[in-house]
Formats: structure tokens, sequence, C-alpha cells
């Protein structure tokens, strides 16, 4: 995300010096940033963690652990950090130097880590919390009807990933040969009925995914760029066994077992026993299901050691490229391995373009490239179940996931 700034790439990859890196303080209250082409969002990018700037001095002296004690880890933010109990608690407490720390009404506030929804619901519902956003999704409808949760939008996707490396074949040498053909991905994602899902399973007010970018992304024409859909909601059967028999695979028939990966939580069980149940009815396919405890599970999924996988992404900042140049061959976040010099080539040519409107243009053609290839397959886009006490006010989340506590106070205290 840094590579945005002039020589910023060049720097981290040893061909630049520190002093050709474009950002240079002017003063104690002006920062100049040259970038190496036009950004149109690179102000929402100074908004993301990645930009944040942090103290060189502690940094260089605590190299492994400033960012893990309180004592070095220092913030601009309306609070600092007091204290972190891992898999327990983290407290945050009034930063009195944040440059509005007058309008900051907060003395502090408490993180609890649950891991169980249920056990989260329990303890907002007894007064324990002042809110949750992790909900139980079973629970979802009836704390929306009783006006205790509310639905609010976000710039996410939730996906899976088909690995299309070498390191499938140490799995299954047959599956990760069937995951290779395009045509049977697609079938894979015809089949799935994203409308149950939203309907049935997840119950939050998600809209069923036709494509990797979500709405709430408007082109420099006022419109929306999700503007056009890959697969229908409720998939077409038809087609998905059409393209399977193509495969050499007719009604099933010696296609090999699947396994899906996903963290352990309930609800991402939920949509995987679901998608099991699909595949194994629509297509005759065998569905194994495998979950890991989330630190475990980002490094399998990281190291590319799974069949298929589940994901989600929310956006970094509010532009279609958050969602696409991460399938770039060789980026970091390409859990899926997926190459095509002609992606690529797209995404490159949409970071140069100086013309919006011919830049919107660029990045549907490569998603296009994405949505026929399926490295990946979109699920649903997501929504945020907030659940906030009627006497807490002043709370903001944003779409893009992150939550503000700078305006945040408790009537009555």
């Amino acid at each position: 995300m840094l590579y945005y700034i002039k020589n910023g790439e060049a720097y981290n990859s040893g061909k630049a010096t520190e002093d050709q890196v474009a950002v240079k303080a002017l003063d104690d209250y002006t920062l100049e940033v040259t970038l190496e082409a036009p950004t149109s969002y690179f102000l929402s990018l100074t908004a993301f963690p990645t930009y944040s700037p942090v103290r060189k001095d502690i940094v260089e002296a605590n190299k492994d652990t400033w960012a893990t004690k309180p004592e070095t880890y220092v913030s601009n933010g309306p609070f600092v950090l007091k204290e972190w109990r891992p898999k327990d608690v983290m407290v945050l407490e009034k930063n009195t130097n944040y440059w509005k720390a007058n309008d900051v009404k907060l003395a502090k506030v408490e993180f609890k880590m649950i891991d169980q929804q249920t056990s989260a619901l329990t303890a907002f519902q007894t007064g324990q919390l002042d809110m949750i956003d992790n909900v139980p999704q079973e629970e979802i409808p009836r704390l929306v009807k009783e006006k205790i949760a509310t639905i609010e939008p976000a710039l996410a996707t939730y996906y899976y990933l088909f690995n299309l490396t070498d390191n499938a074949a140490k799995i299954d040498p047959a599956a990760a040969k069937a995951l290779k053909d395009p045509k049977v991905r697609k079938a894979l994602a015809l089949a799935v009925d994203r409308k149950a899902i939203v309907d049935n399973v997840t119950k939050g007010g998600q809209t069923p995914a036709g494509a990797m970018v979500p709405g709430g992304i408007k082109e420099p024409n006022g419109q929306e760029f999700r503007n056009v859909n890959y697969y229908k909601p409720e998939g077409d059967v038809a087609e998905a066994k059409k393209l399977l028999a193509e495969a050499g695979y007719p009604e099933g028939k010696g296609f090999p077992k699947l396994t899906i990966l996903y963290n352990t939580s309930q609800g991402h069980q939920n949509i995987a026993q679901a998608i099991q149940d699909m595949w194994k009815k629509k297509l005759g396919i065998n569905v194994e299901l495998k979950n890991e405890e989330w630190k475990v599970f980002q490094t399998t999924r990281r190291q590319k050691n799974y069949l298929v996988a589940r994901a989600g992404w929310n956006g970094d900042y509010v532009d279609p490229m958050t969602f696409l140049d991460m399938w770039t061959t060789g980026n970091p976040q390409n859990d899926a391995g997926y190459a095509n010099a002609a992606f690529d080539a797209k995404i490159a040519a949409a970071k140069k373009e100086v013309d919006p409107a011919k830049r919107m243009q660029i990045l549907h053609e490569a998603e296009e490239i994405l949505m026929t290839d399926l490295p990946v397959m979109p699920i649903y886009f997501y929504t945020h179940i907030v659940c906030v006490k009627s006497n807490v006010k002043g709370i903001h989340k944003s779409v893009l996931g992150h939550v503000y506590f700078d305006n945040a106070y408790v009537e009555g205290k």
C-alpha cells in the first residue's frame, strides 16, 4: 500500500535510498508526498493503519516487541493502550496529548476478547458489555426486530478460495488437478445458491455476491461500480452440471473428494455445511469440512496447504482496486496462487490511468478476467450487525469496518 509513494517500492527492494522516498515534512504542520502516479483515493489511504506514523526510535529499540507492549506502543489517536492480556482484555485510556482531547468524553474503553458469539450476546444482554458486533446468525432476525441490533452497510466480500498452486497436489493430486480446470471452478460457483445462504444461514441482510467488488463504490459519473453480476443469486444448476460433464465428471462421477477449510466459528461452519450440501445434492461431489483455530488457519492458508478455503476481504479504502490488485501474480494477499499476465497488465494500467472514467473501465475489464478465471468464488457481500446499549451514543462504524470512539459517550455518566 506504500508503493503509491514515489520510490516506495524501489526503496523496499533495495533500488533506492531512504532519502529518495518522496515524503517530506515541510514544517511542523505540512507533509508533502509525491506519488508514482495520480491516485484518486490517496487521501483515503492515509486514513488506513498502514499509513499511521510510528516512533522510529522506539520501534528500532524494540523491533520484536514494540507493538505488543503498552509501554512501547505509542499512539497518535484519541486513546492509548494501557493494558493487553491476550485472549482476555484490551484496555485503552484517553490520550491527553490527542489534538482534540477536550472533545473526547470517555476516560477508558475495555475490549473483552470473547470467542463464542452466544457468550458475547449473553454478556451484552446481562449488562456486562455495552456493545457487540459479532452475534449468532440465528439471533439476528429477532435482535433486529426488537431493535436491539442494527444492520449497517459494509464494504466487504465473503468468498471461497481455490488453491491453484502445486501445493494442492501434496494434499490430493486428483482434487488439485480438478480444481485447476476453470470449468470445474465455474461449475462449483454456479451450484451455490447464494440467496439461500443469505436468507437461511447468515440472516444479516447480506447481498448475494455475483462478483468480487461489492456495492457502495461510485464511479465518476455517480453510478455504482457494481453494475454487472456474473452469477445469478440462485445459481444455475443446469449449466453447472453441463460444465462438470465437459470437464470429465458427468453427474460428479469420478470427481475426487474436496475439503473445505475454515477458521473455527459457528457462522463459518454453517456456511460450509450449506455449500457442502449443495455440491453433494446438485453435482454429486463429496465434501469434507475441516476447521482450524484462527492463527493456525491463517498460516495454512498463507502457505497454500489447502484445497478450498474460506476468506473475506474488507476494503482498505473506497475504490474497486482494494478488491482487485490483491490477485496480481505474487501479491502477498493472493492466497489462491492465481497468476494471469493479462489481469496483471489491466491492474498496472489502471494504476497509471489519469482519466477517471477510463480507469474505471479498465478495472471492470480486470474484474471480468478474474470472474472468468475464478480463482475465488464470491458468496455474499457483508453487512455490519451492531448491538449498542440505548444509553451509549456517538459510536461510529465505517463501511470499512473501523470503529470510532472519539465522539462516544454514555448518557447519565
